[in-house]
């Protein structure tokens, strides 16, 4: 689904099929020196015009679409093109485009509207930098240090191995143990696993990977919320009377020991040391343990104070020091401490969120139930956050956020083509 921005937009739906002006308000006046220029930089596109200094000046109108823009007296809207952006200050002369159309090709054209005319610039296409393959691979997890990534289709019962640097499947392989998987990969002495579950029906499978030859597995009695999944344990949140907090070895996925732990949606994050602090964190409170060499845990304290909504744990984000998860990206540190919000916006909810390499800042990826955003923010120095970056996404599922080499690998699922196709974009962490 391709996200429409502009209200004016909507109320000429009915019309697309046979292409309709935006305004009837007069023929072009044509201006050899208007024109536009296209530069693209990974999957964003900036656009940039000279100013139109004229009286009667009265907006800008982007138009975005998926083959050449003819010129048209006034701007025409059609099932293919639509309206990126309308602008009413004549000295703004840049547009960062990063809700992009899902085709290898698009073209852009500005229009100017002066008093009772348009003046328009040329038709100008880039190729883009996106690459689109079939299936709903709406699940996914990365590890760092590896540039296959495991990514699931629910559509097609399909475990996926991509290469996220040169665009590439490399393998498929049917799985029928799923239904809405949350996936975590982890290495560990140069072996590397993946931990697959659902959480009802509640099963933790072990797999090779990239071979993804099934190993050992486990059932659990009660939905399984959450595994972090830290060297030689796992760590589990789980609606089970008695065991909420399950900690397994990795070997055979057995119980180490248990805690009665707490009840509903909870993320977990695990801080290095000696012993290990664990967190377990719901929307009313969160559980802090100090877990040992053999995997031991002793409850240290509890917290009233909790986060909203708990993500998914492969939506969540855990480093060395903090815990970021749940509708307002709430940030704890090691002491089960809230030390700030990502988002502070009632309406907003962070969808998932990631750590850059120097952990001095993340990437998270929100909806406000109109449009969805990606932000790179500055969290050196909390509780102070500095918002750096913001790009428009197109409306989508996303799967996985990848920060590599100064740059933010988006993958996720469109239906902008009327069947599931999973896309990555690319976006610079500075301009």
């Amino acid at each position: 689904m391709i996200k429409r921005k502009d209200i004016g937009f909507f109320l000429l739906m009915g019309l697309l099929s046979f292409g309709c002006s935006l305004n009837d308000i007069g023929p072009q006046d044509p201006v050899s020196d208007f024109t536009l220029q296209v530069q693209n930089n990974l999957s964003l596109n900036t656009l940039t015009w000279n100013p139109v200094k004229v009286t009667g000046f009265k907006e800008y109108i982007i138009l975005q679409s998926s083959s050449d823009i003819p010129p048209t007296p006034e701007p025409v809207v059609t099932a293919e093109t639509r309206v990126m952006k309308r602008i009413d200050d004549a000295d703004i002369t840049t547009f960062l485009s990063s809700d992009i159309l899902f085709t290898p090709r698009v073209c852009y054209k500005i229009y100017a509207a002066v008093d009772d005319r348009f003046i328009q610039s040329g038709n100008v296409c880039i190729n883009q930098d996106i690459t689109v393959f079939g299936g709903f691979h709406d699940r996914g997890n990365h590890l760092k240090g590896l540039d296959q990534m495991l990514m699931y289709d629910r559509v097609n019962a399909l475990f996926s191995i991509f290469d996220y640097k040169t665009g590439i499947v490399d393998t498929t392989i049917p799985d029928f143990t799923f239904s809405f998987p949350v996936i975590e990969l982890s290495k560990v002495n140069d072996v590397t696993n993946a931990f697959v579950y659902d959480q009802s029906p509640p099963r933790l499978q072990k797999y090779t990977f990239p071979g993804m030859s099934p190993q050992n597995f486990k059932d659990f009695f009660g939905v399984l919320f959450a595994v972090n999944v830290y060297d030689q344990f796992l760590f589990a949140a789980v609606e089970e009377t008695g065991k909420g907090f399950q900690i397994l070895r990795r070997s055979n996925l057995s119980i180490v020991d248990s805690d009665p732990g707490m009840f509903g949606n909870r993320a977990i994050g695990v801080f290095p040391g000696d012993p290990l602090i664990v967190i377990e964190a719901g929307d009313n409170g969160m559980n802090r343990y100090a877990i040992d060499a053999n995997g031991k845990a002793t409850l240290l304290d509890s917290k009233s104070a909790g986060i909203p909504q708990p993500s998914l744990q492969s939506m969540s984000a855990n480093n060395s020091q903090y815990l970021i998860s749940g509708r307002l990206g709430t940030i704890i540190n090691r002491n089960g401490e809230i030390v700030a919000n990502l988002n502070t916006n009632q309406n907003e909810s962070v969808l998932m969120t990631r750590f850059t390499p120097d952990e001095q800042r993340v990437a998270f990826i929100s909806n406000d139930n109109v449009s969805q955003k990606l932000t790179i923010a500055n969290i050196s120095s909390l509780p102070v956050i500095t918002k750096e970056l913001t790009f428009t996404l197109p409306v989508a599922n996303y799967a996985d956020l990848i920060i590599e080499d100064e740059i933010i690998y988006v993958i996720g699922v469109s239906f902008a083509t009327g069947n599931a196709e999973t896309f990555l974009l690319k976006y610079p962490m500075t301009q």
